[in-house]
């Protein structure tokens, strides 16, 4: 999809600009609370949800120090890595994130589990950037929501041309990052 997008800007004359978004811990930072929400908001069957939240009930921890160890303490966040029904549970989690530019046109949001890509097609560099900015913000506000981390050391911006435009070296500032644009992505 992502390769459609970019061919059919460059068919057009424009550049294809991509924002690509690492998440840190991505199933040890699900709020159970904040799941339980998304679910209901998706209009999921109520027994589903409460097998869902009978399922979350289970994770605890114990601390231990000196030899001395704590009572057990029932965790509200993190779905079990191991099971085969977390990265579901994680795409319900996540589903508002890639939701974000869908009002916006032109604008395109892939994602699967933690790895978010935004883009956006434009002639000028600078309102692409501007553009993608604007979902940054609020893919930042997201992740205050729901407690979630990015790896903002891992960000990659990329503007894809066919031939070279003026300015392609144009960059996004959000908070205390600074997202450079590089010429490849893995």
């Amino acid at each position: 999809m992502l390769m459609e997008r970019i061919k059919h800007a460059w068919k057009e004359g424009a550049t294809y600009l991509s924002v690509f978004l690492d998440g840190a811990g991505a199933f040890n930072y699900v709020l159970h609370v904040r799941l339980i929400h998304n679910l209901k908001m998706r209009r999921v069957p109520r027994f589903i949800v409460r097998w869902v939240e009978h399922f979350l009930q289970g994770p605890s921890t114990r601390m231990r120090f000196n030899r001395a160890e704590s009572e057990k303490i029932y965790m509200n966040a993190g779905v079990l890595q191991e099971s085969s029904i977390s990265p579901l549970l994680y795409m319900f989690y996540n589903t508002e994130l890639l939701e974000i530019p869908e009002n916006r046109s032109g604008m395109l949001s892939l994602g699967f589990i933690d790895d978010i890509v935004y883009g956006v097609q434009g002639q000028i560099a600078e309102r692409n950037v501007k553009d993608l900015k604007v979902v940054l913000v609020k893919a930042e506000s997201w992740r205050e929501r729901h407690g979630a981390r990015f790896k903002t050391s891992k960000y990659v911006l990329v503007h894809f041309k066919k031939m070279s435009p003026p300015n392609t070296t144009a960059e996004i500032h959000i908070g205390n990052t600074t997202i450079k644009p590089v010429t490849q992505v893995k």
